[in-house]
C-alpha cells in the first residue's frame, strides 16, 4: 500500500509492505534546502508522529535583503554554475546521460585505504571521508584524463550552523579545492591534504552574487565541479516513526551537473558498519572508473 503526501518542492511517500515492514521516501527540492536540513525535518517530522512538537514551528530562513550591487560577479563563482531556467521543479537538462552506482566501504577496507594513503607517514592521518574523496578524484582523473577534474566542490555540515527549526541552504560549507598539480600524478596524501587544508568557503560570495543579480538566474552547485557531499554524521538513523527506526537508509541527489556528485553516507547505524559511496557521472565514464576502484582499490 502507497500513501503519498506533495507539497510544492516536497514529497513524502509511505509504502507499506506484505511482510510488515514500510518504506519512507523523501522527496526535498535542493531550492528548499540542503540535505542536512531535509534531515532534520524528517526527523522532527518523526517526532511528530510521536506527537512530540517542536518548542516553535518551522520557518523558512530569511529571505535574502534587498538587491544591491554585488561586489561578487557570478561569473565569478567556482563553485556554481549557471544554467538556463530550471522551472518549479528544478529539473535541469544534462549535456551527457547521467548513470550512478554504489559501493560499500567496510571498516577494514577503510583502514587498508587510510594506510595506503599515509604509508610511512603513520602521524599524518587522513580522516576517512577525505580519504575517499582523495581516491574518487583521482580515479575519476585517470578516467577524464586529468585536465577536466583540477578543481573540486567539497560540501560538508557546517556544525555551527545546524539545523534548528530553518529551512534553508546554510547549514553546509561548500568550498573549492583547486590544484595546479596532475591530479593523477599526485599523491593521494598531497589530494587529502588538500582537500583537509586548502579549501575556500564561496558561501557569502555566492550570496552577494545572487542579491546583486536582479534577473535572479538559475545555478546549480551539485556538479558544476566534480561535487562531494560528506554525510557521514547526517543523523539518518535518527528518525523515530511511532518507536520505529530506520534499517536502512539510501540517499540521491538528482538533476546534478555534467561533472558529477559523490555521496558518502553512513551504511548503517553504527559506526562499525562503513560508509556507503555512491557516484553520479556521465554514462560513458562509469564502467572505466568502476574498473580502475575495483583494480586498484579492490572496491566495488
Amino acid at each position: 500500500m502507497n500513501v503519498t503526501l506533495t507539497r510544492h518542492k516536497l514529497t513524502i511517500q509511505l509504502t507499506k509492505f506484505e511482510c510488515g515492514g514500510t518504506a519512507v521516501g523523501i522527496s526535498w527540492a535542493h531550492v528548499l534546502g540542503d540535505v542536512f536540513s531535509a534531515v532534520g525535518f524528517t526527523n522532527l517530522w518523526g517526532l511528530a508522529t510521536n506527537k512530540q512538537y517542536p518548542a516553535q514551528p518551522l520557518r523558512m530562513a530569511h529571505p535574502y535583503s534587498e538587491a544591491h550591487e554585488s561586489k561578487v560577479p557570478a561569473k565569478d563563482l567556482v563553485a556554481t554554475k549557471r544554467v538556463g531556467p530550471v522551472g518549479d521543479h528544478w529539473i535541469t537538462t544534462n549535456d551527457m546521460k547521467m548513470e550512478t552506482f554504489s559501493f560499500y566501504v567496510s571498516k577494514p577496507d577503510l583502514t587498508r585505504v587510510q594506510s595506503k594513503i599515509c604509508g610511512e607517514k603513520d602521524h599524518q592521518q587522513i580522516p576517512p571521508f577525505e580519504s575517499i574523496c582523495a581516491l574518487v578524484w583521482q580515479s575519476v582523473a585517470k578516467v577524464k584524463h586529468g585536465s577536466k577534474v583540477k578543481v573540486v566542490t567539497i560540501c560538508k555540515n557546517d556544525s555551527k550552523r545546524s539545523f534548528e527549526g530553518a529551512i534553508t541552504n546554510k547549514a553546509q560549507t561548500i568550498k573549492v579545492v583547486k590544484t595546479d598539480s596532475s591530479v593523477e600524478e599526485s599523491s593521494l596524501m598531497e589530494l587529502g591534504l588538500l582537500i583537509m587544508n586548502q579549501g575556500v568557503d564561496e558561501r557569502m560570495k555566492i550570496e552577494e552574487a545572487l542579491e546583486g543579480d536582479n534577473e535572479l538566474p538559475d545555478f546549480l552547485v551539485y556538479g558544476g565541479n566534480l561535487t562531494f557531499v560528506d554525510l557521514t554524521d547526517v543523523p539518518f538513523y535518527e528518525l523515530d516513526v511511532r518507536g520505529n527506526r530506520p534499517v536502512y537508509v539510501n540517499c540521491a541527489i538528482d538533476s546534478v551537473g555534467d561533472e558529477g556528485v559523490v555521496l558518502v553516507f553512513p551504511a548503517r547505524k553504527n559506526d562499525s558498519d562503513g560508509m556507503t559511496v555512491s557516484i553520479t557521472l556521465p554514462e560513458k565514464h562509469i564502467s572505466e572508473l568502476n574498473s580502475v576502484l575495483k583494480k586498484e582499490w579492490s572496491l566495488s
